[in-house]
């Protein structure tokens, strides 16, 4: 019967030529949803968002204060897989007078995105969500959930490392290491010191950005500072790794005074634009000179010795305590020199 039906359509040219192209692509279609059946699974849906981290923008930037919240995140759910929420409000973003499109979504892809390549537990799903219908049933279904005391209805912030309380510190000291570099980046950066036969260096962070508290950018005088500690610190024979900022090179009355030191220095634009790249940076030098905000506070969560300077009085306090802490519990031999600098 079927193939005489066959036969029949066959001969029938305009029937034949409809129904080809109508079962190619049913065929399509079957075979997207066989590649991709786990997407259609209520069950699987529901099971992927059990642990959740929750990324409001409306309340959190995206930029490095972000990637505090995320490590103290990982932290949380050290030992479970986890998926990670970004929440975008279509009507209202955390610091949008500040931050505008471009920078918020670049710092969306090359800082918060890319630092879920250092997390020892990074999460098994992301998902952008932009309908607060669609968060607050996830929110229902979660058995565990990041920030412990998120409310879509509040403004409450947590990325602040006064925000860390002693629970976090507790699963610090268990949850080891902190962050973690993979093999891929790890073999990257280590083809990079060989190349250049560099043996014992220390980093010194550039920041440049345009855009916020420019008070807070490097100047001459802290380049002056730093040179004074490392002549201070018996540095002078380990070369420089000058990790320049995302936005602009190192301006050149900087780079006039580091020569004119003869000190034998490699600009690392590799950390400029890799998250990965920079951590490891930080956690194979012998000394890490940088200051206030930005890239240089995954110096705080990494074991090697650091020359801060603070350039915002207002957190001062906040980030020798925060330091100090990690000092007394975790990094025990850990130097972490603070230089107060106030404009």
């Amino acid at each position: 019967m079927l193939k005489k039906i066959k036969i029949l359509i066959k001969k029938n040219h305009f029937t034949y030529f409809i129904l080809k192209r109508f079962i190619n692509i049913l065929k399509f279609y079957i075979e997207i949803i066989s590649r991709n059946r786990s997407l259609f699974s209520i069950n699987n849906f529901s099971n992927k968002h059990k642990n959740v981290f929750i990324l409001d923008t409306r309340i959190h930037s995206i930029i490095f204060d972000s990637v505090v919240l995320l490590i103290r995140g990982s932290n949380f759910f050290y030992n479970d897989k986890w998926t990670l929420i970004i929440y975008e409000d279509d009507f209202h973003r955390y610091a949008s007078k500040v931050v505008n499109d471009e920078v918020y979504f670049n710092s969306l892809i090359n800082i918060f995105l890319q630092s879920l390549l250092i997390l020892p537990n990074p999460p098994i799903h992301i998902k952008f969500i932009n309908n607060s219908y669609e968060l607050l049933e996830i929110i229902k279904k979660t058995k565990k959930m990041f920030p412990e005391n998120y409310n879509f209805l509040d403004n409450k912030k947590t990325y602040l490392i006064n925000n860390f309380n002693e629970k976090d510190f507790e699963n610090f000291k268990i949850n080891k290491p902190i962050l973690k570099a993979t093999k891929y980046y790890s073999e990257i950066f280590e083809k990079y010191l060989n190349y250049r036969n560099i043996k014992e260096y220390i980093t010194i962070t550039i920041r440049t950005k345009n855009w916020s508290t420019s008070d807070w950018n490097t100047d001459v005088e802290d380049i002056k500072l730093y040179i004074d500690f490392i002549k201070k610190n018996n540095l002078k024979n380990h070369e420089i790794i000058i990790i320049p900022d995302t936005q602009q090179d190192v301006p050149k009355e900087i780079m006039e005074i580091i020569k004119n030191e003869n000190l034998k220095y490699h600009l690392f634009h590799h950390g400029s634009f890799s998250i990965p790249m920079r951590f490891l940076a930080y956690s194979n030098a012998s000394f890490n000179l940088a200051s206030t905000n930005g890239p240089a506070t995954m110096l705080f969560f990494i074991d090697n010795n650091s020359f801060f300077l603070i350039k915002d009085e207002k957190q001062s306090k906040d980030v020798q305590n925060f330091v100090n802490k990690f000092n007394e519990k975790i990094f025990l031999g850990r130097k972490f020199i603070f230089h107060k600098k106030n404009k």
